[in-house]
């Protein structure tokens, strides 16, 4: 299993934000290239947040950062805005069946309600599939004889 461990920003204190199978590939890939180009400037990967310099080889400002991810994401034919990625990906596990706890967790909200108020609710039609499965189950009677 591999896993990340976050700044204080990205994580909890001691915690540690699991890399999905499907994309630990790339991610370790990324993570060998981005430590290679940190050494290569003199840099310690592990005491530095970021990061590969801009065109001009100055460090990226967090503004930087948002129009390098705008130009990523066109590059790889993601259109619309970015932002919709994080809730997307909440969505996306609730949708497959995820307890909104562990949706929450993984967002690293301190509460669920921010988790169900701007990233992941049941919808309505999943909500019902599931209630009426409850309600139609077969009922088990216990008879004192």
């Amino acid at each position: 299993m591999s896993t990340w461990q976050g700044t204080p920003r990205d994580a909890v204190a001691g915690e540690t934000v699991r890399i999905m199978p499907s994309i630990r590939q790339t991610i370790m890939d990324y993570l060998g290239i981005r430590e290679e180009r940190l050494r290569g400037l003199g840099l310690d990967a592990k005491n530095i947040q970021a990061l590969f310099p801009n065109e001009k080889g100055e460090y990226m400002s967090a503004n930087g950062w948002r129009w390098m991810r705008i130009r990523v994401y066109r590059t790889a034919g993601i259109e619309g805005n970015y932002k919709v990625l994080r809730p997307s990906f909440g969505q996306k596990l609730k949708d497959a069946g995820a307890p909104i706890e562990a949706v929450s967790k993984a967002l690293r909200h301190s509460s669920t309600v921010t988790t169900e108020r701007f990233y992941a609710r049941i919808r309505s039609e999943k909500a019902w599939d599931t209630l009426e499965a409850l309600w139609e189950r077969p009922k088990i009677s216990i008879r004192a004889d």
